[in-house]
This record gives structure tokens, sequence and C-alpha cells, in this order.
């Protein structure tokens, strides 16, 4: 499975929860509240994967499932780990903070 990247996401997204800071790139950086909640983005898909075992353990126990469905969970665990750090980008390009517009230049303009 993709247990070394979940757990670097997971590890990424707790330093941003902890510290409040969150360096996505050269360009985008976040503090405070902007980067705990891209923080919780980047710790969903460990818990998300969690889950998802958890219950396809379930099903295969209770027979309704075959255990050849564990071959293919990786494939779900990696679109996780893709969405979760496409969430967190997403999520800090659209909170970018505007920069006041300066009404005089404005009306010259």
């Amino acid at each position: 499975m993709c247990l070394i990247n979940e757990v670097l996401l997971f590890l990424w997204g707790l330093f941003a929860l902890i510290t409040g800071r969150l360096i996505l790139s050269s360009q985008l950086k976040l503090e405070s509240s902007r980067a705990r909640i891209a923080g919780i983005f980047l710790i969903l898909p460990m818990i998300l994967a969690i889950g998802m075992g958890i219950f396809l353990g379930i099903l295969v126990g209770l027979g309704f499932l075959d255990r050849e469905i564990f071959d293919y969970s990786i494939f779900v665990e990696c679109i996780f780990s893709l969405l979760g750090v496409l969430g967190a980008i997403i999520y800090a390009y659209k909170t970018q903070p505007v920069e006041p517009m300066d009404s005089f230049k404005n009306w010259m303009a």
C-alpha cells in the first residue's frame, strides 16, 4: 500500500496543525488558521486509508468480497493521497488574501 506516502503527508499535516505554518511552494506560504485547515487536508488520506482497510477487512471477513480486492486498494489509496495534496493546494490558492486597492489609483486609471 502507499503507507510511506500517507505517513509523510500525515506528518506534514500534523506539523501544520501544531505550528500553524505550512510551505507548499516558494510562492505559497500559509500561516495561522489557513495552514491548519490545509493541514487537515493533508492528514485526511491516512485516516481514509485506515478506514477503507477496516471496511474492506470486514467485508472480506464476512465473505462479501474476495481477498483480491486488497490488490486494487493501492490505487484508491494513491487517489486519496493525490486528492489530499490537491485539496490543500486548491484551498491555499482560493483563500489567498487580497491586497487592498488604493481607491485613488483606481480612480485615476
